[in-house]
């Protein structure tokens, strides 16, 4: 943490920004793990049917 701070503040997203990357994480199910049926498991091929 302190060596982080050396190189200053981070960037703060405006509220544009965070809005547009929790919608992407949304569809990415970011953090759930996969359901039963793996609807929301991404490692399926394109073709694959929902």
């Amino acid at each position: 943490y302190v060596q982080a701070l050396t190189l200053g503040e981070p960037p703060v997203l405006s509220d544009e920004e965070m809005a547009r990357v929790i919608e992407q994480m949304k569809k990415m199910s970011y953090g759930q793990a996969p359901d039963p049926e793996g609807t929301n498991d991404l490692a399926r091929p394109r073709d694959a049917a929902v």
